[in-house]
């Protein structure tokens, strides 16, 4: 381990905020291990297959993005990595993402075709030129990895550009080394296949959920003993069992530690610097978790549905599909007495709670799990503060 020497606390290498990369991404061995197949893959130009990275706000699908593009681009692969509602706002936002300036000057200056048909948008100086081709040609002189986050939330029918891009996709990665990878909250299968896109019922998708214990360890542990700060193993667990394996509150947790060794000179973390920091990180979860329940609250099915929610999983793992989806239209009775309005009703509350990490549904599981467990704790303490009447 490292000789502890105190450090300036701007220099702590734990960041609680969503989207930004932990010091030690632990934990995710399995789906790494995928991401890095694929990067050998895509740099021997065989075949790589579209990779879907899906699972709760917070959980670290930004992070393994990240990861991926620090990999490809260490291969010599040409990586874009943007937000997918950003890339389809427009013909026009799509053309610009997959070919800016810097990339469209040199495939210019290689004289290729602007001739064809497919999907048509305005580049630059006038000119319109057929993006397949383009795009094709792009990767056959450097294979490619596009990276897209916040897939769940591309556009489906009527909408023709998020399918005709997909399409697109499917094109070129049958002929050039091309890597697709999108992550997304749960349902994001789902909502690529509502596209019309049968491009992405061929997707692998990979869970993104709660850490296994050991690896919600190593989380906190080894960033801490990088810096020579050594926990004791009841410290460690007390604050593991806290965060529920949630990688966003194991990142608040080895913050409140590493903020605390350092500004107090401590080498070694005992349960009772554990205790003393705790009251600020559960300032910080309660404050995720009045965001995301306010959210919730702003809806009145979606928190109807989200109240009978938290009171079914109380003491459960999950709850499946079908009991679910009874919970909800039972739930929504009082508001909506028409039984087929209140159905799809009840079904539309249950997939934006899966759109905003309240709930989940893992693939090929036919059940809905807490995003969060401890955020269903907060849901019914609220439910059971409302007012009578």
């Amino acid at each position: 381990m490292t000789k502890f020497e105190q450090k300036p606390l701007e220099e702590n290498p734990f960041q609680p905020s969503l989207g930004a990369a932990p010091p030690c991404l632990a934990g995710r061995e399995k789906v790494t291990k995928v991401l890095d197949i694929r990067v050998a893959q895509l740099q021997s130009r065989r075949t790589v297959l579209v990779t879907g990275l899906y699972g709760p706000r917070g959980t670290g699908k930004t992070a393994l993005l990240q990861r991926l593009q620090a990999q490809c681009e260490a291969a010599g692969l040409d990586v874009i990595n943007m937000d997918l509602p950003d890339l389809l706002a427009s013909e026009e936002s799509m053309a610009n993402g997959l070919f800016p300036p810097s990339v469209l000057d040199k495939v210019q200056s290689a004289g290729l075709s602007w001739g064809g048909v497919g999907i048509h948008a305005s580049l630059r100086n006038g000119m319109v030129g057929d993006l397949t081709d383009l795009l094709i040609a792009r990767c056959r002189a450097r294979p490619l990895a596009l990276l897209l986050d916040e897939a769940q939330r591309v556009a489906s029918e009527p909408d023709p550009l998020p399918r005709r891009f997909l399409s697109m996709c499917q094109r070129v990665h049958a002929n050039a080394p091309f890597l697709l990878a999108l992550a997304g909250l749960p349902g994001l299968g789902m909502a690529l296949r509502r596209t019309g896109a049968t491009y992405m019922e061929r997707a692998n998708y990979h869970e993104i959920g709660l850490l296994e214990p050991a690896g919600a360890a190593e989380a906190i542990q080894i960033p801490l003993e990088e810096d020579g700060i050594a926990i004791a193993d009841a410290a460690l667990q007390a604050a593991v069992e806290d965060s529920q394996g949630y990688p966003l509150f194991l990142q608040s947790w080895g913050a409140a530690l590493w903020e605390r060794a350092m500004e107090h000179g401590i080498p070694a973390l005992a349960k009772t610097d554990v205790q003393q920091v705790a009251p600020a990180v559960a300032e910080q979860r309660n404050l995720i978790y009045q965001k995301r329940y306010l959210e919730i609250d702003q809806h009145r099915d979606l928190k109807t549905v989200a109240r009978a929610a938290a009171a079914a999983l109380a003491g459960r793992e999950a709850i499946h599909y079908h009991a679910m989806q009874a919970l909800a239209d039972e739930a929504l009775l009082p508001l909506a007495p028409d039984p087929d309005e209140r159905s799809d009703r009840a079904y539309e509350a249950c997939r934006e709670l899966e759109l905003l990490g309240f709930m989940w549904m893992p693939d090929a599981k036919l059940e809905y799990r807490a995003g969060i467990p401890s955020l269903m704790d907060y849901t019914r303490d609220q439910a059971a503060n409302l007012p009578a009447g």
